[in-house]
Formats: C-alpha cells, sequence, structure tokens
C-alpha cells in the first residue's frame, strides 16, 4: 500500500493529525495507505478488526440523548471521565457500504489547552446544540430519537488517538 502525500514543510494541524494517525495505524499494524483495489472488501474489514482489538473499545449501550439520561449511563460511576463517544439514531441510516446508527463520534477530554472536558459535558453540549445532522434532525425529524453510547478511556491523549482510529474504522467501514 502507498501512503499518502504529507507535504514534509507543512506544520498544518490537519497535515499533523495526519502524520500521527499513520504512526498509530503503523504501531498497530493497520495500512495506512490505500488498500488494494482487488481486496478492498477484505483489507477494510482486517483493518477494522486491528483497529477495534487495538483500540480495546468497551461501549456501553445506547441511551436516550437528554441531559438526564447522561450522568445515569454512568451507573454509579463517575461521569467527569476522558473518553469517546457516538450520537446516533434509534434506527439504522443508510451508508455507501452498509448500514450505521452513528451520525457523529467525538470525544470527550481536552479538546483544548486547559479544558478539563469530559465524556459527560461533551454530550451536555450536544444535549442544546450538537453537530448540524443532529440540528437538522431535530428541526426536520423530531420523530426520530436522536441517541448516545461512550467507552471510557483511561486518560484525555487516549480519547485523543481512540477518537483519530474511530474515525479511520467508520470511514473504512461505511
Amino acid at each position: 500500500a502507498q501512503e499518502p502525500y504529507i507535504d514534509p514543510d507543512d506544520d498544518s494541524d490537519e497535515a499533523n493529525s495526519l502524520r500521527e494517525l499513520l504512526a498509530l495505524e503503523a504501531e498497530v499494524g493497520v495500512l495506512a495507505g490505500s488498500p488494494n483495489p482487488r481486496n478492498l472488501h477484505r483489507t477494510m474489514v482486517e483493518n477494522i478488526n486491528v483497529i477495534e482489538c487495538a483500540a480495546n473499545w468497551a461501549f456501553g449501550p445506547w441511551f436516550p440523548l437528554e441531559e438526564e439520561n447522561i450522568s445515569m449511563s454512568f451507573e454509579g460511576g463517575s461521569p467527569n471521565l476522558p473518553g469517546i463517544y457516538d450520537i446516533g439514531l434509534s434506527t439504522p441510516i443508510p451508508y455507501l457500504n452498509g448500514e450505521s446508527e452513528i451520525i457523529y463520534i467525538g470525544r470527550g477530554g481536552d479538546q483544548r489547552k486547559g479544558d478539563n472536558g469530559t465524556i459527560a459535558k461533551s454530550l451536555s453540549r450536544h444535549v442544546s446544540n450538537g453537530c448540524g445532522s443532529e440540528k437538522w434532525l431535530r428541526l426536520h425529524r423530531p420523530d426520530r430519537q436522536i441517541v448516545a453510547r461512550f467507552a471510557i478511556a483511561k486518560d484525555a491523549e487516549q480519547a485523543n488517538i481512540w477518537e483519530k482510529l474511530r474515525f479511520r474504522w467508520f470511514l473504512e467501514q461505511f
């Protein structure tokens, strides 16, 4: 597989994120470049399996994305923890390569310097505001219930890595 070209002089956030993702993928044995078109599906499935096993994501069950459900979903644990989360619909949405409930992937934990973000705080922001898809659904399809689930990370750095791997997983699968 051929790695995507990154200009060595490019110091943008996007280029640095791509460099970091390629290094992570190489570390866990994922093909960083474009898969062989003849074995595209098999390569995607292998990459997804490697990423899921390496990341050790343990998502809880889906719950309605409403303020009162966020703290209750931690079942006695502290909601002030870093991690990643999915926001979706209670019924799957068709994508190019299948269906998924997921409409948004995010993380809670130090998105900005000095930020004490947590999964609970990040999910709370989605209740009242949310991404473009959520706003559109609330306005045009109020009958579709927006749901969420999360996986707790050991620290904010791990949550950051997991979020990048999760994006890659989602893009490769769907």
